[in-house]
């Protein structure tokens, strides 16, 4: 676990519909993760979809998945805090090939709202 630190992250759980229609997103629940934390290399920045690619952006290497929203659902994606900013994991990829089973976590910087 050499390049690995201790990440905090921010997981929602539960939530519902109101009486009025409207979903209230559920508590959050702080975690931490042991990950190696990089920047994007070109290929990767280069394939992020139109209009992201200017947008901050990370990869994490942990070997503990984090979650990525899945549409149609409202499971909500996982918040990573990294030196101050807040990263929404946007993918999570399994290598799980019996030698070093690890996740790549590509995560983006939130949106100032």
């Amino acid at each position: 676990m050499g390049f690995r630190r201790k990440i905090a992250y921010i997981r929602r759980t539960g939530g519902h519909m109101d009486d009025d229609g409207y979903w209230q997103a559920g508590d959050e629940v702080h975690g931490e993760i042991s990950a190696s934390v990089q920047p994007l290399n070109i290929r990767e920045i280069e394939a992020m979809p139109e209009g992201q690619s200017k947008t901050s952006a990370v990869k994490l290497y942990a070997s503990v998945p984090l979650l990525t929203s899945v549409q149609g659902t409202r499971q909500e994606a996982d918040t990573v805090l990294w030196q101050g900013k807040r990263y929404v994991v946007t993918d999570c990829i399994p290598y799980q090939s019996g030698v070093i089973d690890h996740y790549k976590i590509i995560a983006r910087e939130e949106a100032k709202t």
